[in-house]
């Protein structure tokens, strides 16, 4: 992770300063394919303190959407327990054999009709389809949605998921040290956001 982020800091050095290399900004994209191959969302040691802090307040977390499970698997490595990692395994680009063991094979919308106890629900990158829409609505009033992904018109979501958040986003010091901490690929324009139903 240190490579990654060192070459994504060099790469906006040298933007900034108008030194625009295209081979040395070849590396960071060869890197930056690779690395996506695991999750989009770049787990730096930063950021998953960041995430340690912030949920450190809920009981009960859960991650809805996992794919094949790094961000599930980092938060516990750091010591972040959480109830379940829950994906489909729909997506043809993760065969079986990808899936991190605790991943649980199930609906995302099914799992949280089942469990109105889990305070936290995490959820990054989600499609442009109707599924943060529909994780939206079956939450319960006083649940909080962890959402990791680009705005409205961005390449994740889709506009009824931002629609139906409008206004219930959380503003305080861990989520906002949260956004702080955050650091994601050149191109790529996710943001970490806590909500409240």
């Amino acid at each position: 992770m240190a490579q990654v982020k060192s070459h994504i800091y060099t790469d906006r050095q040298w933007i900034a300063a108008g030194e625009y290399d295209r081979e040395k900004h070849q590396l960071t994209m060869q890197i930056r394919e690779i690395y996506v191959g695991q999750s989009f969302v770049l787990l730096t040691d930063e950021f998953i303190r960041s995430l340690q802090r912030l949920c450190g307040a809920f009981a009960s977390i859960v991650e809805l959407g996992a794919g094949i499970g790094w961000l599930g698997h980092w938060l516990s490595k750091y010591g972040l327990r959480l109830q379940a990692s829950i994906d489909n395994k729909s997506w043809s680009d993760f065969p079986p054999e990808r899936y991190l063991d605790l991943v649980q094979n199930m609906d995302a919308v099914a799992y949280l009709h089942l469990h109105p106890e889990v305070e936290l629900f995490i959820l990054s990158w989600p499609q442009e389809d109707d599924l943060a829409a529909r994780i939206w609505q079956g939450l319960r009033p006083g649940q909080h949605l962890l959402y990791i992904g680009e705005e409205r018109g961005g390449c994740t979501a889709n506009s009824d998921f931002f629609d139906l958040i409008h206004g219930h986003e959380v503003e305080n010091n861990a989520s906002k040290e949260m956004r702080q901490s955050f650091l994601s690929f050149d191109d790529f324009h996710d943001q970490p956001h806590l909500y409240q139903k």
